[in-house]
């Protein structure tokens, strides 16, 4: 039988002592401030080098998500709905409508993004809502690659 280099006895004290010198700096909050602060900036750097050299996608990271050219919401509400214009009734996202009247009544439709996006850059394109989202924060984009 093989006899340690170090006891286990000596080990569980160096353990045990390491654990304590830790524990009572973490007490202090400017220390526990620093430690967090190094571990978010750590796992944030881990985070960059891994997408960076690996990707996000599947595809082996060579296709790209872009931001195609503003909405046409005018020329969309024109062409679909027989010279229709186009007009939001809040702040809210979904609040845009296609408006015209039709039989002396006045009628708006709901716009449909997808079919937005699908009109004015073709089928490939799809809506996103950015994070704010305010009536503003559509935009449509196409994977290519």
């Amino acid at each position: 039988m093989a006899v340690p280099v170090v006891p286990a006895a000596v080990r569980a004290g160096v353990a045990r002592r390491a654990l304590t010198i830790s524990t009572q700096l973490l007490r202090h909050a400017p220390v526990r401030a620093v430690v967090g602060l190094a571990v978010g900036f750590f796992a944030a750097g881990a985070t960059f080098f891994v997408v960076d050299r690996f990707g996000t996608g599947d595809d082996g990271g060579t296709s790209t998500l872009v931001v195609l050219d503003p909405i046409d919401y005018d020329g969309y509400c024109s062409s679909t709905y027989d010279g229709a214009k186009s007009m939001r009734l809040g702040d809210g996202a979904n609040d845009w409508l296609c408006g015209s009247r039709v039989g002396g009544l006045w009628s708006p439709t709901p716009i449909d993004h997808d079919a937005v996006c699908a009109w004015q850059f073709g089928p490939e394109s799809e809506p996103r809502l950015q994070p704010a989202g305010t009536a503003f924060d559509w935009i449509c984009v196409e994977l290519r690659g």
